[in-house]
């Protein structure tokens, strides 16, 4: 089941209701039209994804209720909806509406008829009266269910009765179900006449009818007393809930299920709120509280006077911890325990863990919730704890990001405002998935491949490490030409028993070793058998080989191997960087050799022979792709990474890197970058080359990490020297309690024993090379307790279906595959210390945990800043942005004013340029004004979006046609200027014509009254927030124009040739993706399932429901925002602001974005909101097809402003639906919705169009607000409709400017309905603002900007007048840029055919058998219907004129000519290619058409695509007719 995402226009419809949190309905419109019968009422079809919580429906039903207009819905559902949805329904519905538990229970019967069972304690008439309403509900929901009685409790007949009864023939099953079914009450089950009286069974006799009869009877009676007592006992129950006192205090939730009824006093932390009023106006929340490791009760809490206030459930929300007392009582619907509130009070949450050790450690070693699907620490958590614990300090190292930085800088900077003294700092740091490049050879020698003797050889061994294991087995073949001269096979005695995992892998037992050679005896042998120095040695993961090798040659007094080597599986992620896996199996097929079988596999001989084979076919390969036939073997030193998923199949390890300054931040920013770009392949993670991080090594400490590092790694399995080696890079060496390496010892890769050999071989060899040896704690998540949450990410599934490393299936084949996952919580000193004192001196303890801990912290100690303090603008990018955009301004404001404008105006624009230079936001208009000009060459608009056009210098920079001046007459030709002088005038379009007074000419009528400061504020403080609309069509080559106008020289010539970017300029802004609760309760009830062994029960759900609100906010993955771009400063880098990645982890994206989330660096840096709209595209396409430059339009055009009112203008011959406006398939008026309201305002002018605009976008502003003020005499004019209206009407009441300005902005923002402060109230009292008013004011949760109603209804008139003055232009650009679905038969048809259309989908919608395509024809079909009532015509698909996409409009014909993709499934390809095959001329038939779109081809040279289903396809539309089968006209095709 998909999750429907409400569309826009759902949104709007939703908002208009006074619906507030859209985003909780899922569901959408399947069809909105007229009913037949009744025009006035309109028909909304909703689609919902999932069935109807009570909460939603309830908010959903009180919506409706402020609908002002005759209305029906209808709805459908994605999924079927089956009983327990509808008795969920039930028991919250009766909960919701009675306050109380239903006395009675539904049951499932037969199809789709539910039972109402019932007790003899409550009557049929009640439950009657309760059915009736909740069934009518139901029915409005279009849930397929009907209702019926059943008495369940069956009383015993009186001895009268019996002897009346006659006894029948038992019923079956399903007899009896069927009687059932028929009757309300099972008590009046009679025999049926003749038929039940003449009993034909000859079997069934009557004394034996009657003892069945009185069996049946007597076990129905027991029923019932049974059942009577039951409910009895749960009336008891129902009323004791209500009783208060006696409160028992628990001291674990979990105690609650033990107690499982009577009164309670307990303690959690509250999740999942959901408070309501009921209809009875009473306030009700509930939600549940819980404890990690503890457990979780569902609470219902009621407002009282005597229990719980009500301003307590009003601010009740997630996180608090509560103290509850309260009556247990259990849901007779779900056997769930809850817990119904008498009292409830704040309560501390529980203490911070403290420390008691008196030297306190820092932990160097921490994940947070950014450490995707594995972090669970919060990092606010993290800080207080560390703080409490008397730590000076602690470093963040995610998992390869440093995407928690500003998250984490925010909330100490939070935590040190109300602890100023407090001396705590971040250390800023990040795990690296660490790799080195594949080793193709060792030891290089200048031998040619083709001439070079080899010895191809294996090893099998007890284990993969050559430090700690022994080998088993070498196999080996002598090579010389390519054929193979020797072999040698040879078992060695390991010295110690073969675990018995490796017997399985290598069918080696320990009784094959008996007898065999020692290791320095096999080793003997086995140079022998290699021969001399110069013999290639070559082998399929050659470091494992040849580290055993050198191991036996340690052993036996030899210096190592000194022969060259070749490592073929190095070489197998070169040719075969595409390949999923590289063992030797898998190469040898992907080289097609038929050499390798698993049931022969991982024995040395066979692997030998194999890998020659192998080795033989690679060396050609290599010959040609370096096109050297002479190849040698130090020549493959040399093979360049050419793709780089290559870069994917590199084994990591981790190693954590620690900014020590802010230089070392910067050189981390460009580490991760590298890492998300350069060596990021498709499906894998970030990782950095080691040759990278060793180059980078300046103001960076390096960590050696956890078991996953490099360091633990060499330790395990390689030699001392090489380990040695290992640590060379890093500035200090890590341990951890053993407790965080019991994974390794729980899936007996390590013993216990080893475990502590190898830590100690680490610290000793860190001691010898001088390092730093730190105790780190590889944190994941906060205190132990939280342990679960983690394992609830261990165990589920990745994005893309990868699986933790933790996970449960990598046990599988474990003898003992139950143990915990390692203990990783933020330890305090004294439990680090504790760990480690288990098995170390207690010098060395408090060396390794204490001491050096801080000194790595204190090497840490620059002033470090994540985010910057205030906004950087790019100025250096467009340097003297000032100039210049004084300049624009001042220009047209001569060339628009004259040589000496208006004083208010030049007033105006010098106080708007004065507050935009001064705050540096000159460039950021600029910028706009170049995009705007380029879009303009390239003949395509672009729509300004948000309060832009409350700017005067935006208006004059060309950024916005917005005028926000006051109302105005200006003449075109002598600049003369007149202010309007009706002061309740709003816009200047509405201005009477009038005539210059000084030379005659018509005079313009502007200005929209619209203040600047609702822009940037009284002083251009505010960030400007330019957001454009570009086309659609045209938005990918408007932001490759911003890239381009804003990167540097440099930048763009690498761009231009396709080459990576190292400090890229222009970036999109980056998003992060987080766990939700629902995706968190999957993790929790699939940990249920995989890991507890049971389904979630009903003493479970609260629980789950506790734990999957404390999992979220981990990260899942990055994205990018649809049109936001960044723009750093030319003269900075991008690395003084963020890191940059791809999204994703896509490498295939086409743009790089913001390694952080950017609404956290929303303050520092410029982003531009460049998105694609329908409109501008639209208002190209009709300003192409009509030569008539839409800019030219006017304002208020007397039959444009008509079709708002009526269709009048239209000239419809009959108008079939009955519509009251003109304004269908207009953008923004063309709703339903905004229909109905258009009925119902009336508007005559540009002003009133605004209001409605505001209106219909706005929350709580017309439902239940405007609406009644309208309706109550008051004026559109009157009503608050736009933000701006509020400051405008309260200055001209006299309300102070500053006053007015922030009333304005607390009733735009209200979302939350916090009431108006008092000192508002007031200071509008004070200057007489009428109740009404202030009333409103109250009501209003969100506000349109005037700027922005104003853009949009420009856009909307100048489409409307298109569609007045040019249809069939305005026709062709309606289908082809809002419509998606077309029947071109039913379309081309004319008025009885389009109307037969619309009832058609309108009936079946009516039988609930529509689809959203559908919803698309309809749309399609109305617009078309008002086309063909205007006397034009719709025509048919032709052959010769149709275009490939486009519709076209024949003057000649009054028609418009639909594209050939407007019929289903009919592709892109086949349509251009009919386009250029019909160059040639006519088509003679079917076959020619066929033939002569194969052979056409397109400018690349490309052959175009089509097959017999396209010709079918245009043949059933009747695009064909007259063309024959074939070329050769046949007797039947001729038409005498």
């Amino acid at each position: 089941m998909s999750y429907i995402t409400p569309s826009q226009k759902m949104v709007r419809y939703l908002n208009s209701l006074g619906v507030e949190d859209v985003s909780r309905f899922d569901m959408d419109f399947l069809s909105i039209k007229h009913d037949i019968e009744n025009r006035e009422k309109i028909v909304f079809t909703f689609k919902k994804s999932s069935s109807w919580k009570e909460d939603l429906l309830h908010e959903f039903l009180l919506a409706l209720s402020n609908a002002n207009y005759p209305f029906d819905v209808r709805f459908e559902y994605e999924r079927t909806i089956e009983f327990e949805d509808v008795d969920a329904l039930f028991q919250n519905w009766y909960m919701h509406n009675y306050m109380n538990l239903p006395p009675f229970q539904l049951m499932p019967g037969e199809e789709k008829t539910i039972y109402a069972s019932f007790p003899d304690s409550i009557t049929k008439k009640e439950v009657n009266a309760i059915l009736k309403e909740f069934s009518s509900l139901i029915s409005f929901i279009n849930y397929p269910f009907h209702i019926e009685l059943e008495q369940s409790v069956i009383e015993a007949s009186s001895p009268k009765e019996e002897t009346e009864k006659k006894p029948a023939k038992p019923h079956s099953t399903e007899e009896n179900a069927s009687l059932k079914s028929k009757q309300n009450n099972v008590e009046e089950i009679e025999p049926e006449g003749e038929e039940a009286e003449s009993n034909d069974d000859p079997e069934y006799s009557d004394e034996e009818a009657e003892k069945e009869t009185r069996r049946l009877q007597l076990q129905e009676a027991e029923q019932a007393y049974l059942q009577s007592l039951e409910h009895q006992k749960w009336e008891q129950s129902r009323r004791e809930i209500y009783k208060k006192g006696n409160y028992v205090k628990l001291e674990r939730i979990a105690d609650a299920f033990e107690k499982k009824t009577g009164n309670v006093e307990v303690v959690g932390e509250v999740v999942a709120v959901t408070t309501k009023t009921t209809r009875k106006g009473k306030l009700f929340s509930t939600f549940t509280i819980g404890k990690v490791g503890d457990g979780g009760l569902k609470v219902r809490a009621f407002a009282s006077k005597s229990g719980i206030p009500e301003e307590r459930l009003t601010l009740l929300g997630d996180g608090q911890y509560v103290d509850i007392r309260g009556s247990l009582e259990r849901d007779e619907r779900t056997g769930e325990l809850g817990l119904f509130a008498h009292y409830m009070d704040d309560t501390l949450p529980p203490p911070l863990r403290e420390d008691p050790e008196e030297g306190k450690r820092v932990e160097l070693h921490l994940h947070t919730k950014m450490s995707a699907m594995d972090g669970l620490g919060d990092i606010n958590d993290y800080i207080k704890l560390a703080m409490n614990m008397g730590m000076k300090a602690l470093a963040i190292t995610d998992h390869g990001n440093l995407q928690c930085f500003p998250i984490a800088e925010s909330a100490l900077k939070k935590i040190k405002s109300k602890k100023p003294d407090a001396d705590f700092r971040i250390i800023y740091g990040v795990e690296f998935y660490t790799f080195r490049k594949p080793q193709y050879v060792y030891n290089p020698i200048n031998i040619p491949l083709k001439r070079a003797k080899y010895c191809v050889f294996d090893f099998e061994t007890t284990g993969l490490s050559y430090r700690y294991d022994h080998p088993t087995e070498f196999g080996g073949v002598i090579v010389e030409n390519g054929m193979v001269t020797d072999r040698l096979d040879l078992f060695i005695d390991a010295g110690v028993p073969i675990p018995e995992k490796i017997q399985k892998k290598t069918h080696i037992t320990n009784d094959m070793l008996k007898g065999a050679p020692n290791e320095v005896e096999a080793v003997k042998r086995i140079s022998e058998f290699i021969g001399s120095d110069d013999v290639i040695m070559v082998s399929h993961n050659a470091r494992f080989d040849i580290g055993f090798l050198n191991a036996m040659r340690k052993k036996a007094g030899m210096s190592p191997l000194p022969n060259p080597v070749i490592d073929t599986l190095a070489l197998s992620y070169y040719l075969f960087p595409e390949a999923a896996r590289h063992n030797l199996g898998a190469l040898s097929r992907n080289l097609k050799l038929d050499v390798y079988n698993n049931e022969e596999a991982h024995r040395a001989d066979f692997d030998a022979e194999a890998l020659n084979s192998v080795w033989q076919a690679i060396i050609p390969i290599l010959e040609r792709d370096t096109k050297n036939p002479s190849l040698t073997h130090k020549d493959l030193m040399s093979l360049e990474i050419t793709n780089r998923n290559v870069y994917k199949h590199m084994k990591t390890f981790h190693t954590i890197a620690l900014a020590q300054n802010q230089e070392g931040l910067k050189t981390l920013y460009k580490l991760v970058s590298k890492s998300e770009t350069v060596y990021m392949a498709a499906g894998s993670t970030p990782k950095i080359d080691v040759e990278d991080l060793a180059q980078n090594h300046q103001n960076i400490l390096y960590g050696s990490a956890c078991f996953n590092g490099e360091v633990f790694s060499d330790a395990s399995e390689r030699s001392q020297e090489e380990l040695e080696k290992a640590m060379e890079l890093y500035d200090y060496i890590e341990v951890q309690p053993k407790e965080n390496y019991s994974y390794l010892v729980d899936t007996e890769e390590l013993s216990e024993d080893r475990l502590l050999s190898i830590l100690r071989s680490i610290i000793d060899t860190g001691d010898k090379l001088h390092k730093r040896v730190v105790a780190t704690g590889d944190c994941h998540y906060v205190n132990p307790e939280d342990k679960i949450l983690r394992d609830l990410y261990i165990n589920a599934k990745a994005l893309g279906g990868g699986l933790h490393p933790l996970h449960y299936i990598h046990r599988e084949e474990l003898k003992n595959p139950d143990f915990e996952s390692p203990d990783q919580h933020f330890r305090s000193t004294k439990e680090m210390l504790d760990s480690f004192r288990s098995w170390l001196p207690e010098e060395v303890c408090q060396r390794i945990v204490v001491d050096a801990s801080n000194e790595i912290a204190d090497l840490c100690n620059g002033d470090i800043k994540i985010l910057k303090s205030k906004l950087y603008t790019p100025d250096a990018n467009l340097p003297g942005s000032a100039e210049k955009l004084r300049e624009i301004c001042y220009g047209n404001l001569k060339n628009t004013y004259g040589d000496n404008p208006d004083p208010k105006i030049k007033d105006r624009l010098e106080k708007e340029l004065a507050g935009i230079i001064n705050n540096g936001y000159s460039v950021t208009y600029y910028i706009a004004h170049l995009l705007i000009k380029w879009a303009n060459s390239k003949g395509f608009f672009v729509g300004s979006r948000g309060s832009v056009g409350s700017s005067f210098a935006a208006n004059m920079a060309g950024i916005t046609e917005v005028n926000p001046l006051p109302p105005h007459y200006l003449c075109p030709k002598c600049k003369h200027l007149e202010w309007a002088e009706d002061p309740s005038l709003r816009s200047g379009f509405d201005l009477p014509k009038k005539k210059c007074p000084h030379c005659g000419e018509e005079m313009l009528r502007n200005g929209q009254s619209i203040p600047f400061e609702t822009f940037l504020g009284f002083h251009a403080e505010k960030v400007p927030d330019i957001d454009l609309n570009f086309p659609q069509d045209r938005l990918g080559l408007a932001h490759d124009e911003t890239r381009l106008l804003l990167s540097t020289k440099e930048e763009n010539e690498a761009y231009a040739k396709g080459e990576p970017v190292e400090s890229p300029h222009v970036i999109r802004a980056g998003t992060i993706a987080k766990a939700e609760s629902k995706n968190c309760f999957g993790y929790v009830k699939k940990y249920y399932e995989d890991v507890l062994g049971k389904a979630v029960g009903p003493d479970d759900q609260a629980y789950v429901s506790y734990l999957s609100e404390k999992a979220t906010g981990v990260k899942r993955t990055t994205g990018q925002h649809p049109g936001g771009i960044v723009v750093i400063p030319a003269d900075m880098e991008i690395f003084d602001f963020t890191p940059y990645q791809y999204p994703a982890d896509d490498p295939t994206a086409g743009w790089l974005t913001t390694h952080f989330d950017f609404a956290s660096m929303h303050d520092s840096v410029l982003k531009l909101d460049e998105l694609g709209h329908v409109d501008p595209m639209a208002l190209r396409i009709m300003h192409e097809l009509t030569g008539i430059d839409f800019r030219s339009i006017p304002m208020n055009d007397p039959k444009v402003l008509s079709l708002f009112t009526s269709p009048k203008a239209l000239g419809l011959k009959e108008n079939r639906l009955d519509f009251k406006t003109g304004a269908i398939a207009l953008p923004e008026f063309g709703t339903n919705f905004v229909q109905g309201l258009l009925e119902e305002a009336k508007p005559k002018t540009f002003n009133d169009l605004l209001i409605i605009s505001g209106l219909s976008h706005g929350t709580n502003v017309w439902n239940g607000n405007a609406e009644d003020l309208v309706l109550s005499g008051k004026s559109l004019e009157q009503v608050i409709g736009c933000r701006d209206d509020i400051m405008n009407y309260l200055i001209q009441m006299g309300v102070d400017s500053g006053t007015a300005f922030k009333i304005m902005e607390y009733v735009r923002k209200n979302k939350v309905g916090n009431p108006l402060k008092p000192e508002f109230e007031e200071a509008m009292r004070k200057a007489k603002v009428p109740e009404w008013y202030i009333d409103s004011c109250r009501k209003i949760r969100y506000l349109f900007p005037r700027a922005h109603a104003t853009a949009y209804v420009m856009a909307a008139l100048r489409v409307a007048w298109y569609k007045v003055y040019c249809p069939l232009e305005f026709y062709a650009t309606y289908f082809f840029t809002r419509c998606h679905s077309f029947d071109i038969k039913i379309m081309s048809g004319g008025i009885d055919s389009i109307m037969a259309g619309i009832q058609d989908i309108q009936e079946r919608s009516a039988r609930k058998e529509t689809n959203d395509t559908d919803d698309e024809k309809l749309k399609s079909y109305m617009a078309a219907l008002e086309m063909v009532e205007r006397g034009y015509t719709l025509e048919n698909i032709n052959l010769m004129e149709s275009d490939s996409s486009m519709w076209k409009v024949s003057k000649e014909r009054n028609s418009v000519i639909p594209p050939f993709t407007c019929i289903p499934n009919f592709s892109q390809r086949a349509a251009e290619g009919i386009v250029e095959a019909r160059k040639e001329g006519a088509f003679l038939s079917k076959e020619n058409l066929l033939s002569r779109v194969k052979k056409a081809k397109d400018a690349s040279g490309q052959p175009y695509a089509i097959g017999n289903s396209i010709i079918e396809a245009l043949d059933d539309v009747g695009a064909l007719k007259g063309l024959g089968e074939s070329d050769q006209m046949s007797l039947f095709e001729f038409n005498f």
